[in-house]
């Protein structure tokens, strides 16, 4: 049995953390699917290039609603902590969003026009490393 040190002890709640957050995530997107499935897409890619690796597979989620139309030049901005363009937000939903979605090896884009707004995140399927100093079963 490995010895539980401090630092060993800060890498498994960091890797608690991580993994708490990702299964929030994926929660989020289930109930927003089961409560709107006309604006939630869950689909399966083959061939899915993400960022400039290209992955067998990989899992794609779009979010769509019909609220006003992003600006183009708000959306080069709006992964950006603080930045929002609703009059109550924080601008921290997509920044945090984003790292999330970043650690995973993913990504997240954002399409908006006069009819949709439409958030599309990108998983890869295989080759998901785990956040550095993560536990895991071989440690």
């Amino acid at each position: 049995m490995a010895k539980l040190n401090r630092k060993r002890l800060l890498a498994l709640l960091a890797t608690a953390l991580v993994l708490g957050t990702v299964l929030a995530f994926f929660l989020a997107v289930l109930a927003a699917y089961r409560m709107a499935p006309n604006w939630c897409k869950l689909a399966l890619v083959l061939g899915a290039v993400i960022g400039r690796v290209h992955h067998s597979t990989a899992v794609s989620i779009e979010i769509a609603n019909n609220g006003p139309e992003i600006p183009e030049e708000q959306r080069e901005k709006i992964f950006y902590p603080l930045v929002t363009t609703r009059r109550d937000g924080s601008g921290w939903g997509l920044p945090i969003a984003q790292s999330i979605i970043g650690s995973l090896r993913g990504s997240i884009d954002c399409q908006s026009d006069r009819e949709l707004t439409r958030f599309r995140i990108l998983l890869p399927l295989r080759g998901l490393k785990a956040p550095q100093g993560a536990v895991t079963p071989a440690t």
